[in-house]
């Protein structure tokens, strides 16, 4: 008994963790990362958001290297959400 009661209340708390977040009035379900430009968060049914922060990306990773007649391109992914960015490498001088 004492291990099913257990079980029940982890389950409990990873729900209430890692899926809800509670308010005055009801209890949010929170689906996927939404974005824009800047930033992202998660959005209940009701529209109130939750988690809304500025993107953090990744050190990046070169897609094509730069040479000394075409740009390169680097591309970061945000740590949270997975919003990828692109940004040009300059041409090898």
């Amino acid at each position: 008994m004492n291990k099913v009661m257990n079980l029940f209340i982890i389950i409990i708390l990873f729900i209430n963790v890692f899926l809800l977040t509670s308010c005055n009035y009801h209890i949010h379900f929170l689906g996927e990362w939404l974005s824009n430009d800047s930033n992202h968060w998660k959005e209940c049914v009701c529209g109130e958001k939750a988690y809304d922060e500025a993107h953090r990306y990744d050190d990046g990773t070169i897609i094509k290297e730069a040479t000394c007649t075409m740009e390169g391109i680097k591309e970061y992914k945000c740590i949270s959400c997975e919003k990828m960015k692109e940004e040009k490498i300059d041409k090898i001088s």
